[in-house]
């Protein structure tokens, strides 16, 4: 991977950081309700949010994986359910926020990062296998 290339992963992974702070930190008020296309909605958006921020942290590190092991896709599970706990409980503390902390947003937070970055490798090692000619 070039330098620049690594520098453009590492600033989507930091622009995609300050997004998801703003929408955690956002007044209710800004946001649709967690009801509002339908029951649940809420759950599925931390799902996503966390999913998507897990594989922009995998893609960044691609290319500088050797001697990480199996150990990065459990670094940036815990790196997302760090971030996300801690704007769980930024959402209670901020006094500008009119939010709440969610224990189920963060169990969405942590299954959303978990669940997508296995995907992705799964999906990435059939790439691979298929190139060589190899079943997966």
């Amino acid at each position: 991977m070039t330098s620049s290339s690594a520098w453009l992963r590492q600033l989507a992974v930091v622009l995609y950081g300050f997004l998801v702070i703003l929408l955690s930190l956002l007044p209710s008020g800004n946001l649709p309700g967690s009801d509002y296309w339908f029951p649940g909605a809420d759950k599925i958006a931390h799902f996503l949010m966390y999913g998507a921020y897990a594989i922009l942290l995998d893609w960044s590190f691609a290319g500088r994986e050797e001697g990480t092991g199996a150990w990065l896709p459990v670094v940036i599970v815990l790196f997302c359910a760090l971030f996300g706990t801690a704007m769980e409980i930024m959402q209670g503390t901020l006094s500008a926020s009119d939010r709440t902390p969610s224990f189920m947003d963060d169990v969405m937070n942590v299954f959303g990062s978990a669940v997508s970055i296995a995907v992705r490798r799964r999906i990435l090692r059939a790439i691979q296998s298929f190139k060589n000619g190899t079943r997966a």
